[in-house]
C-alpha cells in the first residue's frame, strides 16, 4: 500500500513534471522516484527540511510513491491532463487536509436565494485578466474566505475598472459563523462583508494562516457588498464576473499539472473560485482559481471538465456596490 494518499487511481495523460526543473517532460526521461538528488532538489525547491534521519527517510519514501504514481499516471496515453509533482508529494493525507476547509462539519451548506441579473451567457468567458496574482491559504483550512474574497475582488474589477487586494484574514478573524482555519462557508462570508460594511485591503489587514482576534477598521475598507446572490445557470451567472463554488480535492486533483481534469470528485470539502469557461477539441471546461499559490497546477488554476467526473456546486457571488 502507498503511504499517504491511500488509492490514487492511476488515470491521467502523458508527462511528468521533472523533479529537478518541476516543467513537464517525458515521462521516461530520468528515473526520478530512486533519485536522492530529486529529492534533495525538491526540498530546496520548496524550502522544506527535515532535522532527523527518520523523518527524512519518511518524508522521501512518501516522496518516491507519489512520483511512481506520476509517472505511471502520466505514461497513459489519450488522457486528458497530467499530475505534477509540487509541496503536496512528501504530505501526509493529514497534513494536505490543513490546505482544505471547504463547509463546516455537520452543517448543510446555507441556501442561498439567486438575485436575478442582467447577465447572459453569449459564449466562453475567462476573467483571469481582471484577477490578482493567485494567493496562497497555507496550513489553514481557509480556502472558504480565499473563495469570497477572489469572487469580490474579480467582481469588483469587472464592475469599476480597477483591482483591489482585500483581505482574506478579516474573515478569518471577524466572520464568527465560519470557523477560521477550521473551515466556513464563502457566501456566510460575502455576507458578513455586507453586514459589516466593507472588506478592508489586504496591506491594512494582513494574512497570518490562523485566526486571531476581530480587527476590523471601517475606516480602511476598499470594496462593499450590496448583496449576495446564489447561482441559477452557471454560465450566466459567470457572463457578469467569477464565483466562490466547491469541489473535492482528492489526491488526484491535489497532484494536478495540467490539461483538462477529468478525476472523480464526489463530496466537497474544498472553496474555489470560479472564473470562466472555455473549449479545446470539442471539450468545454470550466476554468477555476485555486488557492495554493501561483506554482500549482497551471499558474495555480485547474481547468475542469463540464459535465465530466469531477462534480462542482455551485455557490454564490457578491453583489458589488
Amino acid at each position: 500500500m502507498k503511504r499517504g494518499f491511500a488509492g490514487i487511481a492511476i488515470v491521467g495523460v502523458a508527462a511528468v513534471v521533472a523533479v529537478f526543473a518541476f516543467s513537464q517532460g517525458p515521462a521516461n526521461s530520468i528515473n526520478l522516484h530512486k533519485s536522492d538528488k530529486a529529492f534533495a532538489r525538491y526540498l530546496a525547491e520548496h524550502g522544506k527540511s527535515y532535522t532527523t534521519k527518520e523523518e527524512y527517510a519518511f518524508r522521501k519514501a512518501l516522496f518516491d510513491d507519489r512520483v511512481e504514481d506520476i509517472m505511471l499516471h502520466n505514461s497513459v496515453n489519450g488522457l486528458s491532463w497530467t499530475r505534477a509533482v509540487n509541496k503536496f508529494t512528501d504530505m501526509t493525507e493529514d497534513e494536505a487536509e490543513k490546505y482544505l476547509g471547504g463547509g463546516i462539519f455537520g452543517q448543510h451548506r446555507p441556501h442561498v436565494e439567486v438575485i436575478p441579473q442582467s447577465s447572459v451567457s453569449n459564449g466562453p468567458v475567462d476573467w483571469r485578466g481582471q484577477m490578482n496574482a493567485v494567493k496562497d491559504q497555507g496550513q489553514c483550512g481557509s480556502c472558504w474566505s480565499f473563495a469570497a474574497i477572489a469572487s469580490l475582488e474579480g467582481r469588483y474589477a469587472v464592475k469599476h475598472g480597477s483591482k483591489v487586494v482585500l483581505s482574506e484574514q478579516q474573515l478569518v478573524d471577524c466572520a464568527t459563523r465560519c470557523n477560521g482555519c477550521g473551515g466556513g462557508w464563502s457566501s456566510v462570508a460575502l455576507q458578513y462583508i455586507q453586514s459589516a460594511g466593507g472588506s478592508q485591503s489586504s496591506a491594512s489587514y494582513p494574512y497570518q494562516a490562523r485566526r486571531g482576534s476581530c480587527r476590523f477598521n471601517a475606516g480602511a475598507v476598499q470594496a462593499k457588498v450590496s448583496g449576495v446572490s446564489g447561482v441559477g445557470d452557471a454560465k450566466s451567472a459567470l457572463a457578469g464576473g467569477p464565483l466562490a463554488v466547491y469541489l473535492q480535492a482528492t489526491s488526484q486533483f491535489m497532484s494536478y499539472g495540467g490539461g483538462i481534469f477529468n478525476g472523480v470528485c464526489g463530496q466537497y470539502n474544498h472553496a474555489v473560485t470560479l472564473v470562466g469557461w472555455g473549449s479545446a477539441g470539442g471539450v468545454e471546461y470550466w476554468i477555476i482559481r485555486n488557492s495554493w499559490g501561483g506554482r500549482w497546477g497551471e499558474a495555480g488554476h485547474i481547468r475542469v471538465k463540464i459535465n465530466g467526473n469531477c462534480r462542482i456546486t455551485f455557490d454564490s457571488f457578491p453583489i458589488v456596490a
